[in-house]
């Protein structure tokens, strides 16, 4: 990437598919958080898978930045 005649490294890399999974993963977040909380446990089960992803998410673009 080229700003004002300089090269950018990678860290500055626009990740948009992962900031576009993130972003798709909050709103899961919070449709599963609106849910009623009758389903068994496996709302509860989802809402923490998400935030898994959501961190798993986070974890792969700071590793894309560094390389």
């Amino acid at each position: 990437m080229t700003i004002g005649g300089l090269t950018t490294g990678t860290a500055l890399a626009y990740q948009g598919h992962m900031f576009n999974a993130i972003h798709a993963l909050q709103n899961a977040r919070q449709q599963l958080l609106a849910a009623s909380n009758n389903k068994g446990g496996y709302r509860d089960r989802a809402i923490d898978l998400v935030n898994q992803a959501i961190a798993a998410v986070h974890e792969g673009i700071e590793v894309g930045a560094d390389n």
